[in-house]
């Protein structure tokens, strides 16, 4: 099949870009040794970034049994946990999820590992969950 045949679907907006793969894990030290690991608290997880020949990933690490990542890491026999998508509008693109069949999971709150832009999480029973990040703004000129 030839990217000409493929069926084009922009659940989340046609500004949103594909921005990491998030990969849950049992130990972040264990997959990445050396991977600079981040703390968030707000989402109960450590996180560290890496890029796996030219991709960019999310190791995404439970802090402890109430982590969400805990619950899925026990359920699941796949380690690939969600893809993240930066969009120019956080709350557009959730109410176009929703459009789309999508559950939204909580109301958008700031994330560590991106400087305190907020997150999004959303739901699909037949795809799975994403993650959408808001997208800095340009700065303004004067």
């Amino acid at each position: 099949m030839s990217n000409l045949d493929a069926l084009v679907l922009n659940f989340f907006g046609e500004d949103a870009r594909l921005r990491h793969i998030g990969v849950a894990v049992r130990s972040i030290d264990e997959a990445a040794p050396g991977a600079l690991k981040q703390l968030d608290p707000l989402q109960n997880v450590r996180v560290a970034f890496i890029e796996l020949n030219g991709v960019p990933c999310e190791l995404v690490e439970p802090v402890d049994e109430r982590s969400p990542v805990n619950g899925y890491l026990e359920h699941r026999k796949m380690n690939l946990y969600h893809l993240c998508f930066e969009v120019p509008d956080l709350e557009r693109a959730v109410k176009q999820a929703r459009q789309q069949g999508f559950h939204a999971l909580g109301k958008p709150k700031p994330a560590v590992a991106f400087e305190g832009r907020r997150i999004a999480w959303v739901f699909s029973p037949t795809l799975g969950l994403f993650e959408l990040l808001e997208r800095e703004l340009p700065p303004q000129t004067a």
